[in-house]
């Protein structure tokens, strides 16, 4: 395992060069390189997934970023203004900003990022615990034979927090014609009335 013996307050790109030494003090292994220290992930409509997801460099994908955040302790994410046009499933004990200037990275009370689901998808949160989110605007897809969901909210515990957000179950699409139905006998007259 490897540990690092100084702590980093901010996010930057530090260089780094590692050593192993055997019980003789000889070295067995030397290697350099780069390591990204976050402290918080950025998305943003112009980012990229190959981007390390800070400020100057932000992811590019929610998913990406949610995938990225839990993997590396539960960062906190910080979502740029702009439409995102993907299925997102939530996770437990993270926190997700949207509605942020990326110009700036600020946010103002009521900005919201859209979270548009794609054709046949749709946004879950399953089984959450310890979670906020704040300023999203979930919505759901608009193709033609799509549900209008805008978020599935299912088994999530009392410290789930949605805060400034909007749900939007979109007009879906039209659906297929349906098939003609079937031929019938024609009805007798029925007696006279009295």
């Amino acid at each position: 395992a490897l540990a690092l013996s100084h702590l980093y307050p901010t996010v930057n790109t530090y260089r780094i060069k590692a050593r192993a030494y055997d019980n003789s003090e000889e070295i067995g292994l030397g290697v350099s390189g780069r390591i990204t220290i976050h402290t918080v992930l950025h998305v943003s409509i112009a980012g990229s997934d190959a981007n390390p997801g800070t400020q100057v460099a932000p992811f590019l994908t929610l998913a990406f970023a949610i995938n990225y955040a839990t993997a590396s302790g539960n960062l906190p994410i910080l979502v740029g203004l702009g439409t995102y046009n993907e299925a997102v499933t939530l996770p437990s004990n993270i926190q997700i900003i949207g509605g942020y200037d990326t110009a700036t990275w600020t946010r103002t009370s009521g900005s919201r990022s859209v979270v548009q689901a794609t054709s046949g998808t749709y946004h879950v949160a399953d089984g959450l615990a310890s979670s906020s989110f704040t300023g999203l605007d979930f919505r759901g897809a608009t193709s033609a034979m799509d549900n209008s969901i805008g978020l599935v909210v299912r088994n999530c515990g009392s410290t789930v927090l949605f805060d400034d957000c909007a749900f939007r179950g979109t007009t879906a699409g039209p659906g297929t014609a349906g098939t003609g139905g079937l031929p019938v006998a024609s009805g007798t007259n029925g007696n006279p009335g009295q």
